[in-house]
């Protein structure tokens, strides 16, 4: 039986897929040649096709993908990134939330202190005017060559 020959695009409608993927794979056809010379159209046997594994009348599957490495690696370098980003971010969210805490006990200790300094301040000046005499206290203060000269005397 003669089997025909058919042209790129009658054995990729006949295959189910592009023409593109026969032109792609024409090393693979031992007995394909062009027509009419070197400018002709390509003329693919049907028994070749049949020895590559396309199945002329039924599509066939597609073309096994090429694992590309470096978009794997550059995916892999991307995760890694954004875990160290997360792990920063949630650093960074746990250093404020100690700092508030530091700044709320600061405030605290402040408002305590205020408020006992405010106590003292209360207390003494009622205390010291009840204790010091009337004459002390109605003494004009002496300046600094009054007491160096209190002292020679």
């Amino acid at each position: 039986m003669n089997r025909p020959d058919w042209t790129i695009k009658q054995a990729a409608d006949a295959c189910g897929v592009s023409p593109k993927t026969i032109r792609r794979r024409l090393e693979q056809f031992p007995n394909a040649y062009r027509l009419g010379g070197a400018s002709g159209p390509w003329m693919v046997p049907v028994v070749d096709l049949i020895a590559a594994g396309l199945h002329p009348g039924k599509p066939s599957p597609p073309d096994p993908v090429a694992k590309q490495p470096a978009h794997d690696d550059r995916l892999i370098e991307i995760e890694r990134k954004l875990t160290l980003a997360e792990h920063r971010a949630k650093l960074a969210e746990t250093e404020r939330d100690a700092a508030k805490a530091e700044l709320r006990r600061a405030d605290q200790v402040i408002e305590t202190q205020a408020v006992a300094l405010r106590m003292l301040e209360a207390g003494t000046s009622t205390h010291l005017e009840n204790q010091i005499p009337d004459a002390v206290a109605e003494q004009p203060a002496k300046g600094w060559l009054s007491r160096k000269l209190s002292r020679i005397r």
